[in-house]
């Protein structure tokens, strides 16, 4: 026996060594013991880690040269009656342990080991032991600075529980007071109360994890502890041979404790939970980061914003989901314009003052057309009766469909009311007369036969969608191509086979248009029906009605606009995610797109050659309400038209699906060229038969053709009224054709300038 020699204990204590065969194999000894204080340190043990002791008297703390496990064991029990009468009330007296499991003894009190290796397995695999884990540990209770604390235990008496999980115990094959660390998750040591020398219990770690009280192990840093907020109750027992024992807790009278009852989350108790801290939840106060905006913008900022807002992003930002700003170009634009100079800054809405001219659409506002009535209806009365007929309106001789509202018959304030121009194409020209017109119109007092009007225009424009000779009828006019005409083929089968909501509003808007640009003509029923009122004319194959006309148009004028800002809205949602099951439907709608924008373009054009013929007639030309630009004027628009819807949606189409990729690492998604689109399985069945029928128009014949319209005759021509030419012939097929185009060389979209 050697005394220690590294260790200065108070008086009355001592401290001897057990040396066995190898050096390393020792242990600490208790020899002598003051009943007034406390203290031993054991060394490590062969093949173990080192270990850590309060000795005696408070901040006398020894090590060994090693690190130890995070484990604490409560040494304040019943080691054979020798156990201190009472500790001071300043003094913590702790222990941290740590032993193999490779045939180790714990260290010991008095040469008595206090839990064999077979009870550490035990510990790392209770069902594999048999050992019931719930009589070693016990229930959390109480707080203490955040860390966990366990029951002491009493090696003479009943084990308790202490309550850990069953996903941090360990397997056979790992040391039980060494477990996997998961996450930085560790077991909290045992800790001994500092004034009253009992045991004591805190919840799991919530905040950060620590191993010591007041002195940090080597493997932490010191931490402050909150003050417990109770603690178990106890009572002391004087003598020579005292002990501070715990009083067991009133044991309720359910079988089971509540650390092992199962929550079952019913509907009720997720509603009394709403609204409170998710006690299950124990990673929510190691949420130390905030993520987003922290304290309010500055006021720059804030206003910049909400100008953003409300005008909403340019089309460029919003697919390629950037910030953009409230100017008009927007600096990402700006950045763009550089490589690309023909790019510009756009929306959606930019599209609308082009492609509705007000100079010819504007007799169909609500203060024209009133203004209109007035200077040229005397009264809805004829003979003093209001009578209402059903009339019966078509739009042309391949169309079913017929519009059925009704109006009545109304006294004119002039001449010029019965009449009605009619322009007739013919072989590259167009013929242009004037004939009679019938009094009949639509009461604008009478407000059931105007909601009839709107809800009967709506039906019928549906109806026309609908026809199987669309393609042919909407064409009728087109001598000099069949491309629109097969286009429009194609997209009607696409529509059939998918009910795609997006091109069948395209259809719709193409056709209101259709029927915007010419006259609603009587049926042949209605004319007999109306022949005994003797104010129809008779004989006469197209039989028009100039105020219904105008009414009618008015109201399906009204829908259009409606219709295109729902297109573009549908667009806008369609073209952001970049998803190539929406290419084919965005394809089909676009190619529509087109042909109207080309029928926006001769409308515009004929619109005003003919009134000057009109007017060069001295026929009335108050038709619009205001004096009617020269062709110039017209020419501008369709240049606009061009370069801002067309163009610019164009370019951003390829530039969303990436037709013409120039990345290396990306690769470019054009199935009217490439082949591989079958074998990807990104389009449907519908899908690749319209892809299909594009690409007969690709090759071949249909090329040359194609690269023929393309050729721009207005940029030439100087002709200020080229009456009777047919302006149209300039217009038809050339947005189609770029576009079609654009898939094998990007150059057709601006002119070969890129």
């Amino acid at each position: 026996m050697a005394s220690v020699a590294s260790a200065s204990p108070p008086p009355g204590h001592s401290f001897h060594r057990a040396e066995s065969a190898d050096e390393s194999d020792s242990s600490w000894q208790y020899v002598e013991s003051n009943p007034s204080s406390v203290g031993f340190m054991p060394s490590p043990a062969s093949s173990s880690m080192h270990s850590w002791g309060i000795v005696g008297y408070p901040g006398q703390l020894r090590s060994s040269p090693a690190a130890m496990s995070p484990l604490l064991l409560d040494h304040d029990h019943q080691q054979h009656g020798q156990a201190p009468t009472s500790y001071p009330d300043h003094t913590e007296a702790s222990m941290m342990t740590t032993a193999s499991v490779e045939g180790q003894l714990m260290p010991a009190f008095d040469g008595q080991p206090l839990m064999s290796s077979q009870e550490l397995l035990s510990f790392a695999d209770p069902l594999a032991s048999g050992v019931n884990m719930a009589s070693y540990f016990s229930p959390y209770q109480g707080n203490m600075g955040g860390m966990s604390g366990l029951e002491g235990l009493d090696m003479t008496s009943q084990p308790v529980d202490l309550g850990i999980p069953s996903h941090f115990r360990n397997d056979n094959d790992v040391p039980p007071w060494a477990p996997t660390n998961l996450k930085n998750e560790v077991f909290a040591p045992v800790m001994m109360d500092d004034s009253n020398s009992y045991m004591s219990q805190s919840p799991p770690p919530q905040h950060s994890p620590t191993y010591s009280h007041h002195h940090s192990s080597p493997r932490s840093p010191p931490v402050k502890s909150e003050p417990r907020k109770s603690a178990s109750p106890v009572h002391r027992v004087r003598g020579p041979n005292s002990k501070v024992g715990k009083k067991k807790p009133e044991q309720p009278s359910t079988s089971s404790s509540s650390s092992s009852k199962f929550v079952i989350m019913t509907p009720n108790l997720i509603n009394q939970q709403s609204g409170k801290p998710n006690p299950f939840e124990c990673f929510e106060a190691m949420r130390t980061t905030q993520r987003g905006r922290k304290g309010p913008l500055a006021s720059d900022t804030k206003e910049s914003a909400l100008q953003v807002r409300r005008r909403g992003a340019c089309f460029c930002c919003h697919s390629r989901k950037v910030k953009c700003d409230s100017e008009r170009p927007c600096r990402n634009c700006k950045k763009l314009s550089t490589q690309v100079p023909q790019i510009m800054c756009w929306q959606f809405g930019d599209f609308l003052p082009v492609l509705f001219p007000d100079f010819i659409r504007g007799h169909f506002k609500k203060e024209q057309m009133a203004s209109f009535l007035s200077d040229n209806v005397k009264s809805f009365r004829v003979d003093g009766m209001g009578q209402a007929y059903s009339v019966e309106l078509f739009s042309g001789s391949r169309f079913s469909s017929t519009l059925t509202v009704p109006a009545s018959f109304f006294v004119p304030k002039t001449v010029d009311i019965l009449q009605h121009w009619h322009m007739s194409p013919g072989v590259n020209q167009v013929d242009l007369e004037s004939r009679g017109a019938a009094p009949i119109g639509i009461d604008p007092d009478n407000a059931s036969q105007r909601d009839e009007l709107r809800k009967k225009a709506r039906e019928y424009i549906h109806n026309l969608t609908l026809e199987p000779h669309y393609a042919e009828q909407v064409t009728d006019s087109i001598r000099s191509t069949q491309v629109p005409r097969k286009v429009l083929s194609i997209v009607q089968r696409y529509v059939q086979r998918t009910d795609s909501p997006m091109v069948k509003r395209a259809l719709s808007i193409y056709v209101m248009h259709y029927v915007l640009t010419r006259h609603l003509c009587l049926t042949t029923n209605t004319v007999l029906s109306l022949q005994h009122t003797n104010m129809v004319p008779q004989n006469t194959p197209w039989v028009t009605t100039r105020v219904l006309n105008r009414q009618v148009k008015s109201a399906i004028d009204e829908l259009l606009l409606k219709e295109m800002q729902a297109l573009f809205a549908g667009f806008s949602r369609s073209l952001k995610p970049k998803s190539r099951r929406e290419w084919g439907p965005c394809l089909a709608a676009f190619l529509v797109l087109t042909q109207f924008m080309e029928s926006v373009e001769a409308a515009a054009d004929t619109f005003v050659v003919s009134q000057s013929e009109v007017d060069a007639r001295g026929g009335d030309s108050s038709s619009s309400g205001d004096a009617v630009p020269d062709r110039a004027f017209a020419r501008a628009l369709c240049r606009e038209i061009d370069n801002l819807p067309f163009k610019q949606f164009a370019y951003q189409f390829h530039q969303v699906y990436q037709t013409h990729s120039r990345d290396a690492a990306t690769r470019a998604f054009n199935p009217l060229v490439d082949d591989s689109f079958a074998q990807q399985g990104d389009l449907d069945s519908a899908t690749v038969e319209m892809v299909t029928g594009l690409r007969e128009l690709l090759q071949g014949d249909g090329w040359h053709e194609l690269d023929f319209l393309v050729a721009d005759p207005i940029l030439p021509d100087q002709e200020m009224h080229p009456y009777p030419r047919d302006v149209s012939l300039n217009y038809t097929g050339r947005l189609l054709a770029r576009f079609l185009l654009s898939f094998t060389d990007e150059k057709y979209l601006f002119d070969g300038q890129f």
